[in-house]
């Protein structure tokens, strides 16, 4: 994986998702991170990273999230180990009080780019046949809740 690529990407992860050359494996690390950034970010009401992730309830959702994902590229021949995973969730859990950037946006009424960042990952899984129902329902979510 080509992590100063990946790093950088973030910064701007809908231009990123919609990037001709994206490799899956970044499209996987940039979905994990904003699933678990807007699991309940966006989809419900405005929490912060740190209050979904201490919850255990929600983690366990932000989990079971990253996991889907992770398939669609195991199913594709890549390797997602569970400690990479897991990672994404301890450096999210060590950014504190954080609202990710389409919470922000979605909060300023400001238009959040729902396909790119969640509606591709999901039809990329669709293609391939790799079933994410809960991917599936983060995006109708947050897609009905930032349509305008």
């Amino acid at each position: 994986m080509r992590e100063n690529d990946t790093t950088r990407h973030l910064g701007d992860v809908a231009a990123f998702a919609r990037s001709e050359e994206i490799g899956l494996v970044d499209l996987v690390v940039v979905t994990m991170k904003t699933t678990a950034n807007a699991l309940l970010a966006i989809a419900g009401g405005g929490i912060t990273t740190d209050r979904i992730l201490e919850d255990p309830a929600l983690a366990v959702q932000v989990r079971q999230l990253m996991d889907e994902i992770a398939a669609v590229a195991r199913h594709l021949g890549h390797r997602i180990s569970e400690e990479f995973i897991q990672s994404q969730i301890d450096a999210t859990l060590g950014m504190g009080a954080y609202r990710p950037s389409s919470l922000v946006d979605s909060l300023a009424g400001r238009e959040v780019d729902v396909e790119a960042i969640w509606g591709e990952p999901l039809r990329r899984a669709q293609a391939v046949g790799v079933a994410t129902p809960r991917l599936a329902v983060l995006y109708a979510d947050i897609k009905r809740k930032t349509s305008r």
